[in-house]
């Protein structure tokens, strides 16, 4: 059997010409009469299905194809510790079940000395990429990235105060750094011989 290397999952597509779509229909609903009455359940009811047809209309779905997340490509993830997160798995299942202190109280213990582990791995493996990378900085940042979730995004800067105007044009802003970081270490060192 060959591997699928995507899986299909369902999106709902959010731009500024869906969030204007949005706002347009909330602006035209009349709400008069999803707010009359005194149940406040009714009320609540009433606008939750207003606020959600809207939102379903507005933002509709679309199935995408996404790579799948190949376990065998997680250097950290060893076969002990497959089979300990089963074992946890099933150990969290039967003390969830159960009255008994001591299987509870093991299977907490059992969770920390796996997060442990995994912590410890992890150390292991992104100390190794460290040292082996040629660029340390950016596999360092990288690491940072993938541990917090964090995708980066690009930042344009469109507009800087200089000597308090506002400043947009892009090429005056990119002169003004320019000569900024051009000129700080001659500025830090007139300062030193200043203060002697």
């Amino acid at each position: 059997m060959q591997k699928q290397l995507h899986e299909t999952r369902t999106i709902r597509i959010f731009n500024n010409c869906t969030i204007h779509d949005f706002m347009t229909k909330l602006s035209y609903e009349t709400w008069g009469n999803i707010f009359d009455g005194n149940d406040v359940d009714s009320i609540f009811n009433n606008f939750h299905n207003a606020f959600l047809r809207l939102f379903y209309s507005s933002f509709s779905k679309k199935k995408v194809q996404v790579p799948k997340k190949d376990s065998s490509k997680i250097s950290w993830l060893s076969k002990g510790i497959k089979t300990s997160i089963n074992q946890k798995r099933e150990l969290y299942l039967c003390s969830r079940n159960s009255n008994n202190p001591k299987l509870k109280e093991y299977c907490k213990l059992y969770c920390k000395r796996l997060s442990k582990v995994i912590r410890e791995a992890k150390i292991l493996q992104y100390k190794k990429q460290i040292l082996t990378s040629q660029n340390k900085t950016r596999t360092t940042w990288n690491i940072v990235r993938s541990e917090t979730g964090k995708k980066t995004e690009k930042e344009d800067i469109t507009s800087l105060s200089i000597n308090g105007t506002l400043i947009q044009n892009q090429q005056t802003i990119a002169n003004f750094f320019n000569n900024y970081f051009a000129t700080v270490a001659e500025k830090l060192i007139k300062s030193n011989h200043m203060d002697k």
